[in-house]
C-alpha cells in the first residue's frame, strides 16, 4: 500500500516516520528527544549540500554560491547585457553558453546565429565555456560535464535539475543569474533608499533643532544631518547610473530589433522606426559598439549606414578597407615601458598539495606490507599527476575542490590509522579489520583518482573541441572560410607568345 505524505517523513532505526501530529510520541518512543527531532534536518544530504555552499555564515538565512551556472541562447543575451549594466568583470564561476533544443530545430542551421556571436565574444571577455551550435544542448552538456555529488548548478531553464546524480541544480529567472555574476550584491533600491536617508536626515534636524544651545550641541546636528546628506547624494549618484545603465540596455534591445539581420542598415530607416534624430541614432550605436553591445558591428560614416559585422563590410568595401588599415599602420604607435614581472607568491592551492603529497610519502614509508604500499603509491602518483594539472590550469579548481576538502584528507587519515594498528593486528581483532577494510578501500581509491584525473584532460580535450568549433563557424560566417560568402581574386591570364 501507498501512502503519500505531504510533511516528509523521519527514517528512524530502520522504520519510516511520517511528520504529522504523531511524529514526535512515535519519535519518543524510539528514543529522540525533541532536540534530536528539531535537528533531523541535519542530517539530510539537502541540507549538507545548501550549507556547503552557503557563504553568508547563517545556517538559517543561506547566501549560496554555485558552482557552475548555464544557459542557452534563448536567454544568455538578455542575463549577459543585465550584468554588464550593473557593472560586470568577469564571471567568477564556470559559465555555460549553450544551446536550446528548441533553438537548433530550423532547418538547415539555427535562428539565434546573432546570439551565439555574442556568446563567444562574452565568453572571451569575461571567461566563460561557449558550446557551439550543433555541438550539445544544455541539459546533456550540465550533465556530462558539471553535474556530480554534492554540487550545486543554476541554470535559467525552468527544468535545471540533476538530483539523480547527487546534484542540487535550480532553474530560476534571469535576475537570479545576473545577482550570481555579480557576486550575489546587486544594486536594488538605490533612489529608494536615497530618499529614505534624506528624510532621516531631515528627520535628524527638525528633532534636534529646538535643543542647539551651545556649540558642541550644533556641530554635533550638523555631523549628524552631514552624515545622512553625504549617504543621499552617494545612493542619488548610483541611482542615476543604474538609470543611464538600464536605459543603455532599452536602447539596445530597440536598435537591434530594428536592425534585426540586415548586413547594413541606414541610419535614416533606423531613426525613422525609433522616432529618434539620425544624429541621436549614430551617437547612441557607436556608444554601443564602443561598449560591446554591438562586438561586431561598425558605423560607416561614409554612407550613414551600421553594418552588423565588420568582416562583411570589409569584404565588400575592399579599397576603403585597405586605406583604413594603411591609415592605422602609419599612425605612430607609442610603446608602454614594460613593468618587471613580481615574483608570484606560492599559491594556497600549491602550499595545500605540497602539503598533502609530503605526508602521503611520510605514511607511506611506515607501510610494511607490500600490496598495501603499492596501491598507496599508485595513489600518490595519481594525486601528484592531479595537482600538477590544476597548478599548471587554475580555471580547473573547482573541479579539484572535493579532492581536495576530502578525498586526501580522508586517505591520508586511513593510511595513519592503518599504521597505528598495524603493530597491534596480531593480537587484536579490531586491528586486523582496519587493516583489511583499509586494503580494500584502497583499490576504489585508485579507480577513483584515475578517473578524475581523466576527467581533467576530457574537459581540456572538449574545450579545444568547442573552441575550434565555434572558430571554424565564426570564420564561416564571414566568409574566409570554404561554404560562406568568400572574395576571390580574378585568375591570371597567360601572356600570349608573340
Amino acid at each position: 500500500m501507498i501512502k503519500c505524505s505531504t510533511g516528509g517523513a523521519y527514517y528512524a532505526r530502520g522504520e519510516w516516520v511520517p511528520a504529522d501530529g504523531e511524529a514526535s510520541a512515535a519519535l519518543a518512543a524510539k528514543g529522540f528527544d525533541a532536540a534530536a527531532i528539531e535537528n533531523a534536518k541535519t542530517g539530510t544530504m539537502a541540507y549538507s549540500i545548501l550549507q556547503a555552499h552557503n557563504t553568508s555564515g547563517d545556517a538559517e538565512n543561506l547566501k549560496i554560491k554555485f558552482d557552475a551556472m548555464a544557459s542557452h541562447d534563448i536567454t544568455f543575451v538578455g542575463i549577459i547585457q543585465t550584468a554588464r549594466a550593473s557593472g560586470l568583470e568577469k564571471f567568477p564561476i564556470p559559465y555555460v553558453l549553450t544551446n536550446c533544443h528548441n533553438s537548433l530545430c530550423a532547418v538547415g542551421g539555427t535562428i539565434n546565429e546573432d546570439d551565439h556571436r555574442f556568446g563567444l565574444s562574452a565568453a572571451k571577455k569575461y571567461g566563460g565555456i561557449f558550446v557551439p551550435p550543433h555541438l550539445a544542448v544544455i541539459h546533456q552538456y550540465m550533465r556530462e560535464k558539471f553535474a556530480g555529488c554534492g554540487k550545486m548548478i543554476l541554470g535559467s531553464d525552468s527544468h535545471t535539475r540533476y538530483g539523480a546524480l547527487g546534484t542540487m541544480a535550480i532553474g530560476e529567472g534571469g535576475g537570479e543569474l545576473a545577482k550570481q555574476l555579480l557576486g550575489g550584491a546587486v544594486g536594488v533600491g538605490c533612489a529608494a533608499l536615497c530618499v529614505l536617508f534624506a528624510c532621516v536626515g531631515l528627520s535628524q534636524l527638525a528633532e534636534n533643532a529646538f535643543f542647539i544651545y551651545s556649540l558642541s550641541s550644533a556641530v554635533t546636528v550638523a555631523a549628524d544631518v552631514a552624515q545622512y546628506g553625504l549617504l543621499s547624494l552617494a545612493f542619488g549618484k548610483l541611482s542615476q547610473l543604474g538609470f543611464r545603465l538600464l536605459e543603455r540596455v532599452k536602447n539596445f534591445r530597440r536598435y537591434r530589433d530594428i536592425i534585426n539581420l540586415q548586413e547594413a542598415c541606414p541610419l535614416a530607416d533606423i531613426a525613422r522606426a525609433s522616432g529618434r534624430s539620425v544624429a541621436v541614432v549614430e551617437k547612441d550605436l557607436k556608444d554601443l559598439v564602443r561598449r560591446g553591445y554591438f562586438p561586431f558591428g561598425f558605423v560607416d560614416d561614409e554612407t550613414g549606414c551600421f553594418w552588423a559585422n565588420n568582416a562583411v563590410w570589409r569584404l565588400k568595401n575592399p579599397q576603403r578597407a585597405k586605406q583604413q588599415d594603411e591609415q592605422a599602420r602609419a599612425k605612430p604607435r607609442r610603446k608602454k615601458a614594460k613593468k618587471p614581472a613580481a615574483a608570484q607568491p606560492q599559491s594556497a592551492f600549491a602550499a595545500q598539495s605540497q602539503n598533502f603529497l609530503r605526508e602521503l610519502d611520510a605514511q607511506i614509508k611506515e607501510i610494511d606490507d607490500e600490496e598495501i604500499a603499492k596501491s598507496a603509491r599508485g595513489i600518490r602518483e595519481k594525486a601528484q599527476d592531479i595537482f600538477e594539472w590544476v597548478q599548471s590550469h587554475p580555471g580547473a579548481q573547482d573541479d579539484v575542490r572535493r579532492f581536495c576538502d576530502y578525498y586526501m584528507p580522508t586517505t591520508l587519515r586511513l593510511l595513519k590509522v592503518y599504521n597505528e594498528v598495524e603493530p597491534h593486528t596480531a593480537s587484536s581483532e579490531a586491528a586486523a579489520n582496519v587493516r583489511n577494510e583499509v586494503r580494500d578501500v584502497l583499490a576504489p581509491v585508485n579507480d577513483a583518482f584515475a578517473n578524475l584525473l581523466d576527467s581533467l584532460l576530457q574537459a581540456a580535450a572538449l574545450d579545444v573541441s568547442a573552441e575550434a568549433g565555434a572558430l571554424k563557424a565564426v570564420l564561416s560566417q564571414e566568409g574566409l572560410v570554404e561554404g560562406g560568402l568568400a572574395m576571390h581574386a580574378a585568375p591570371k591570364t597567360e601572356e600570349k607568345e608573340r
